[in-house]
């Protein structure tokens, strides 16, 4: 299910049902199991997102897309990495869409993360960490 297009769909693409066959060919399936439109319709995947998700409801509307998204969160992890490096002097990476900092570090980074986000969006993110085994 993709969300860059103006609406949810309610049918799989054809990059979407061949993607799905490839894989299932290489999962060793076989007859219907290859069309993902007999394994689950796109109707039905749609109708439990905008159940979990109700503000989806509202995205042909919606401004953002995944490339504003991606921009954002970027410049969200850009700002906090730079607050947490340059103001504070903790050493703080980059990686993905996420930050590697010291287990004692964790708390700011949080709140730096927080507050860039909140300053783009007016609303505070829920923030997970891993901690390294």
């Amino acid at each position: 299910m993709s969300l860059g297009g103006k609406n949810l769909p309610d049918a799989w693409n054809a990059n979407v049902r061949k993607k799905y066959r490839n894989r299932a060919l290489k999962a060793g399936l076989s007859g219907d199991e290859l069309d993902i439109s007999k394994i689950c319709k796109a109707k039905t995947v749609k109708d439990a997102l905008l159940k979990k998700y109700p503000f989806l409801h509202d995205w042909k509307e919606c401004p953002y897309r995944w490339h504003v998204l991606q921009f954002e969160e970027s410049s969200i992890l850009l700002d906090a990495l730079y607050r947490l490096t340059v103001v504070h002097d903790i050493p703080a990476l980059p990686l993905h869409d996420a930050m590697i900092v010291k287990e004692s570090d964790m708390e700011l980074a949080k709140q730096e993360i927080r507050k860039y986000f909140h300053r783009r969006f007016s609303v505070y993110p829920e923030i997970s960490f891993k901690k390294r085994r």
